[in-house]
């Protein structure tokens, strides 16, 4: 299957080069549907590209795993210079640098306004900068939305809801393991598979954002959503760092000069869209709550031990240094 994306995509690149005049070509790769938002994340970068760079560099989205169906194949067609670009989440790039961890650490970031100091610290470009020595380019990352537990059975208040559930995860090995914390099981899916899965009984829910719920159109199976926010997710466009180097310095020079810009757009984008998310899964039939105090001090104490592990696996000087940021933005 692989050998027959590479085949297409190389096929690809010979009608793009043929049907535009720009200079440059940066084939970029997603997961996720054409209506959610990490389409127009990425619809906003191929505008915001073009123009910084007079139209010499051209974006060709691919959405819904046209290309690579999962984030990991799409980080490593990316290192190999198979694909010039993808949108994937920090939980799958922690499998390469564990530093990445930080974005996926449950309660360790617990609001918008902690995720953004973050981002627009030091910090982040750090952490970016621990994907070159792979041959990897990060330019900038996005809002995605907060953590929401789909289920199918019953609402989730409280962990003793969550044993026994069997939960759709993403590849992060934190998620995973704090899924199983709750008492879930945690089965590995990429997400074109999850509505079938939920549909012949494999899964009975899924740990997502209110914005890929709703756009999956899975409200009749899903029929309850728990807003935990347990974790608010960052995705990271990589760009290949030969294709990188091999532009003109002029062009990525406007390119770099947009990603500020862009960042906060994005940003933007996802509070409008996390609000229309909810209304979608509402008008779905999905009872979406939130955690009261009790479940969520609860929730909290059962992940409290991955906090310490976090530390162990990101490095306490950087994880140390991002816990200020963190409560300097509470």
């Amino acid at each position: 299957m692989i050998k027959k994306l590479l085949t297409a995509a190389i096929l690809a690149i010979g009608l793009i080069q043929q049907a535009h005049a720009a200079d440059y070509t940066l084939r970029l790769n997603h997961t996720l549907p054409a209506a959610h938002l990490r389409q127009k994340d990425a619809e906003l970068f191929r505008e915001m590209v073009g123009k910084a760079t007079n139209g010499r560099v051209d974006v060709q989205i691919f959405p819904a795993g046209q290309l690579f169906k999962s984030d990991q194949e799409a980080i490593k067609a990316v290192r190999s210079g198979s694909i010039e670009g993808a949108m994937v989440t920090t939980g799958d790039l922690a499998q390469f640098v564990p530093a990445f961890n930080l974005y996926e650490t449950p309660f360790l970031i617990t609001s918008y306004a902690q995720l953004n100091a973050v981002l627009d610290s030091p910090i982040s470009a750090e952490i970016l900068a621990k994907l070159d020595p792979l041959g990897i380019k990060g330019l900038v990352h996005t809002n995605a939305g907060s953590a929401i537990i789909a289920t199918h059975s019953r609402a989730v208040t409280k962990p003793d809801d969550m044993k026994g559930i069997r939960l759709r995860a993403a590849a992060g090995k934190i998620q995973i393991r704090a899924l199983e914390l709750l008492g879930a099981s945690a089965i590995q899916l990429p997400v074109a598979d999850i509505a079938p899965a939920l549909e012949r009984g494999t899964v009975e829910g899924l740990l997502s954002t209110p914005s890929a719920f709703a756009d999956m159109q899975i409200g009749s199976i899903a029929k309850y959503g728990t807003w935990t926010s347990q974790q608010f997710f960052p995705p990271v466009i990589i760009v290949n760092a030969a294709w990188w180097k091999q532009l003109p310095d002029d062009l990525r020079v406007a390119i770099t000069g947009m990603l500020k810009e862009y960042e906060q757009k994005t940003r933007a984008l996802n509070l409008q869209e996390e609000d229309k998310a909810i209304s979608s899964l509402k008008a779905q039939g999905v009872a979406v709550g939130k955690l009261d105090p009790a479940g969520l001090a609860s929730f909290q104490k059962t992940l409290a031990p991955m906090l310490a592990d976090a530390r162990e696996q990101i490095g306490a000087d950087l994880f140390d240094r991002a816990q200020k940021v963190i409560q300097s933005a509470q």
